[in-house]
């Protein structure tokens, strides 16, 4: 379900209990003492009491926003309310391969998640206090997260495979079975699956999401961590990749009946954020040390 978000910029009709509707609420925030910056304070919008909602699978998700016009998500509420089933089910390999930034609240920020979990949901995301600990990520990686592993979830634990699925395997000559994404309705594969020479002019370096639902093919077949431990991959659309193969040679879809990720006994991460990589920078301030000759 495309997620849905409800915005009010005077922290007025906010959704209390999403799926109702309440009297405004005055917010019990104030301005904490801030620095001199030289852009608009990060998180300028919490000071102001402003969030919003958004509904994603049937469940309702506080939104924060910050003056980047980033909309940001707390990876705690994010966990308890909508990941917890996938996390405790799927190994750890598979939760782990998209790289997701994570970030850490400022104080205010920390200090309207009390506010929106306190008095507008009744504690509904837990009885602890939210701290500068706590962790948040952007809206659109918490949606992208959320399909990927319900994608991952229904193949390797319900053992169901759809047309719209992103990612999968093809049986080539009805021998050799290799993993593919599919990027704006292109099969893309990758070229270290093929001996020989491709031509390069012909490559592309998939990233991100794409390279994150590749990189789960691979690890369902037992591929060498060493392969895919960087941040990009090299493939091939498979209409090139047709060109390198005899006439007549089939291209079938394909998904194992068993995967190699199963069978393997990996310890759980059960720290919060485990999945994500957390930026304890996120404003690329310059260095401001000094540097001494060694």
């Amino acid at each position: 379900m495309a997620g849905k978000c409800s915005i009010d910029d005077n922290n007025i009709n906010l959704l209390a209990n999403p799926g109702q509707r309440r009297q405004a609420v005055p917010s019990i925030l104030s301005p904490l003492p801030q620095t001199k910056m030289d852009s608009v304070v990060l998180d300028e919008p919490s000071t102001m009491g402003k969030f919003g909602w958004i509904e994603l699978a049937g469940v309702f998700l506080p939104v924060i926003f910050r003056s980047n016009n980033e909309n940001i998500i707390s990876v705690r509420i994010a966990e308890r309310s909508l990941f917890s089933r996938f996390i405790q089910l799927l190994p750890d390999e598979v939760v782990t391969c998209p790289t997701i930034h994570s970030y850490r609240v400022t104080e205010v920020e920390a200090r309207l998640l009390n506010e929106i979990n306190i008095r507008h949901s009744d504690c509904l995301f837990g009885k602890e206090n939210f701290t500068t600990r706590d962790l948040v990520v952007k809206k659109d990686d918490v949606e992208k997260f959320y399909k990927f592993l319900d994608m991952c979830y229904s193949k390797m634990i319900l053992k169901k495979s759809y047309e719209k699925d992103k990612c999968g395997f093809l049986r080539i000559g009805g021998m050799s079975d290799v993993p593919y994404v599919e990027v704006d309705g292109t099969k893309y594969l990758p070229v270290f699956y093929f001996e020989g020479e491709v031509d390069q002019r012909k490559c592309v370096s998939l990233r991100g999401w794409d390279w994150a639902h590749l990189r789960f093919c691979c690890k369902i077949q037992g591929v060498k961590e060493e392969l895919i431990a960087s941040d990009c991959c090299v493939s091939m659309a498979l209409q090139e990749l047709k060109e390198y193969f005899p006439l007549g040679t089939t291209f079938m879809e394909y998904w194992p009946a068993k995967d190699f990720v199963s069978r393997v006994v990996s310890k759980k991460n059960t720290l919060s954020g485990g999945w994500t990589r957390v930026i304890t920078n996120p404003e690329g301030k310059k260095f401001q040390g000094k540097l001494t000759l060694i």
